[in-house]
């Protein structure tokens, strides 16, 4: 017998052809729904995937992790691209767009290097797909560049430094994810990004954060004061803070029911009085 409750929100929907007899395994088809519980912009990192396992009943190696990843690829719900500059790109599919395809099967002295497949009649198709959703972050980033106003226009007399692509990578991503459609990349948000990749976080990460901070109760309303925090200069604060989010991605906090939020409330309430009290505040 199989109880279900009924859900408005943080639920996934799977398309049951992943559940198919003789098709996956149930480790493949953990890995696989796991990933399709993922934000679309959610970036698969083979090391971080291996991290999650850890403190579990059944701790998950990297090779593991790597074979899981290869049956995925066979089986057409992953398609896997190697990109000249060394990235590896990872694109997951709700059902199977080939079977398999050589082209996605990885060297096995290199578990990141895709094979050449040759007459395969799927390869142009997956890489079409790769291509098109890259083509798209870039006509993203020049729309971007062309209607912020610290961009410049191409007058002689306009000599305003251009925007950063990696900043209008982090900024679209956080405008999608947390929901802020009209918001303008200023000064101040442009020198939290600014800082965010100095300290040598790729642009990657910085999503991973943005994704964190989205999935963490307390910053999207859960507290005492019924606030969303959200900005940017919260979530890339500090180093600390951007850790703090982007494990929060991967394993994202409990949100807290009625009682707890109203034990909450009351803690910080009596913090805040017992510190204007003293003088603090």
């Amino acid at each position: 017998m199989i109880k279900r409750s009924k859900r408005q929100n943080n639920f996934t929907v799977v398309n049951n052809e992943i559940y198919a007899e003789n098709r996956l395994s149930f480790e493949a088809i953990g890995l696989l729904t796991y990933l399709l519980s993922k934000p679309d912009n959610w970036q698969i990192n083979p090391k971080a995937l291996a991290k999650i396992t850890e403190g579990t009943d059944k701790k998950t190696g990297i090779n593991k992790i790597y074979s899981m990843l290869n049956v995925l690829i066979n089986a057409g719900f992953i398609v896997r691209k190697k990109f000249a500059d060394g990235t590896v790109e990872y694109t997951v599919y709700d059902g199977p767009v080939h079977a398999n395809s050589e082209q996605q099967n990885p060297n096995h002295g290199n578990p990141d290097k895709a094979n050449p497949n040759h007459g395969n009649p799927d390869k142009a198709f997956s890489e079409t797909l790769i291509r098109t959703e890259r083509q798209q972050e870039l006509n993203t980033n020049k729309e971007l560049t062309d209607n912020n106003p610290h961009t410049p226009k191409g007058g002689d007399n306009e000599k305003l430094p251009k925007i950063n692509p990696d900043i209008l990578k982090v900024f679209e991503h956080w405008k999608s994810r947390c929901n802020h459609p009209k918001a303008k990349l200023d000064t101040k948000r442009q020198k939290a990004i600014k800082s965010a990749l100095s300290w040598g976080y790729p642009v990657e990460d910085l999503r991973q954060a943005i994704d964190g901070c989205s999935l963490t109760p307390f910053n999207q309303g859960q507290n005492d004061r019924g606030q969303v925090y959200d900005s940017l200069q919260t979530i890339l604060k500090d180093a600390d803070q951007v850790d703090r989010f982007m494990a929060n991605a991967l394993n994202p906090p409990k949100a807290l029911n009625k009682q707890q939020q109203l034990e909450a409330s009351n803690l910080a309430a009596l913090h805040r009085y017992q510190a204007k009290k003293q003088g603090v505040v």
